[in-house]
């Protein structure tokens, strides 16, 4: 008889992690599933299973591995962005405001707030949780998010200040920088 340790489940889930990270996907997931036969509340099993099933397009299957993981610790950031991200994948953008809404006071949050905002049509709000994210010391592509709804907003002083501001900070942008910085130019001329 084979005992049951939570031990094996640690050791099991850094199997998972390195068939994972090797593109062994369905090695990944057994593992990961082992993980779990031997720690019940393994919060990251759950995540990692719920990335999986992304991957693979099984969008309802990783809504209900990261909601498994966000009710085990749902202060932790890894399960509740997940799980947002989960609901927001399978069309319950409210759920997902609410988990948002309680980690306010995190950068991810504000940033996925902003865009859900962005997203409705609400460019007010959506520059309100931009800036808040950047205040709390958000990555410099929240400034192309920020800088896009200016544009969408017609505030294109904004948006080209913005952008420069970006392209003064990232020193490789990504070409939507280049476009939106180049449209921002041709608009406040």
């Amino acid at each position: 008889v084979i005992k049951i340790d939570p031990e094996y489940g640690i050791s099991y889930y850094n199997l998972g992690m390195i068939a994972y990270h090797d593109k062994k996907i369905k090695n990944a997931k057994d593992y990961f599933l082992k993980a779990l036969e031997n720690k019940k509340r393994f919060t990251e099993a759950y995540i990692m299973l719920g990335k999986i099933d992304l991957q693979l397009g099984d969008k309802k299957s990783s809504l209900h591995q990261f909601k498994k993981a966000y009710r085990i610790n749902p202060v932790f950031q890894e399960a509740w962005e997940n799980y947002a991200f989960a609901l927001i994948q399978n069309g319950d953008t409210a759920t997902a405001v609410k988990i948002l809404l309680k980690n306010k006071n995190t950068t991810a949050a504000l940033t996925m707030l902003g865009q859900i905002s962005a997203g409705k049509g609400n460019n007010k709000k959506a520059v309100s949780y931009f800036t808040k994210a950047l205040s709390n010391g958000g990555d410099p592509s929240v400034l192309l998010l920020l800088a896009t709804v200016y544009y969408e907003s017609r505030q294109y002083p904004s948006a080209n200040k913005t952008i420069k501001k970006l392209l003064k900070q990232v020193p490789n942008p990504s070409a939507d920088a280049w476009l939106l910085a180049g449209l921002c130019s041709k608009e406040c001329e």
